[in-house]
């Protein structure tokens, strides 16, 4: 953890998980699933629903977010220092036991779905999304183009198994 000054003066600290698995290790056919898996974790655990984990974080005035990138999943917690155990508990209940519900995944892939709906309406996303693919060809990950079509082909299992095979502590690192 490191510490960091806000702006009214307290010292505040923050931690970080990373996880070495993003889209980068995602096959063709689950494309999506690292992404999808990021924006479930955080909405619940097998002590805490989602309501749960926000009124925890809102009770301290921190902040919990997670995401997924090529290279890795990052899940990051700030608090005040004094407050900081709030994230040194939230983050292993978060990475160990996620309950990842049906009705989540299947709100959040229905998230990721209208993200692919406004890069269809946006000639900038739309361009992007092309330029990486022209750059990377079909044959590489960062080449591939995110399609409603893949999206809706993942399920809840797919994300337990993905959870199963890279959320493992050999895999992850903590700053």
């Amino acid at each position: 953890r490191h510490a960091i000054v806000d702006d009214l003066g307290g010292a505040r600290s923050a931690a970080q998980l990373a996880i070495r698995a993003g889209r980068a290790e995602e096959p063709l056919t689950r494309m999506g699933v690292a992404e999808l898996t990021a924006d479930v974790l955080l909405k619940g655990t097998k002590k805490r629903d989602a309501l749960a984990i926000a009124r925890t974080v809102d009770k301290v005035g921190a902040s919990i977010t997670a995401d997924a990138s090529y290279e890795a999943t990052w899940l990051s917690c700030a608090a005040l220092a004094r407050d900081v155990g709030t994230c040194l508990d939230l983050l292993p209940d978060v990475i160990v036991n996620p309950s990842f519900t049906a009705a989540e995944v299947d709100r959040a892939r229905d998230n990721l779905l209208a993200g692919v709906a406004r890069r269809l309406d946006d000639p900038n996303l739309l361009a992007g999304a092309h330029v990486q693919n022209l750059l990377w060809g079909d044959q590489h990950v960062r080449g591939w183009v995110t399609s409603a079509a893949w999206l809706q082909r993942l399920t809840r299992a797919d994300v337990v198994a993905w959870h199963k095979t890279w959320f493992v502590p050999a895999n992850a690192i903590l700053t």
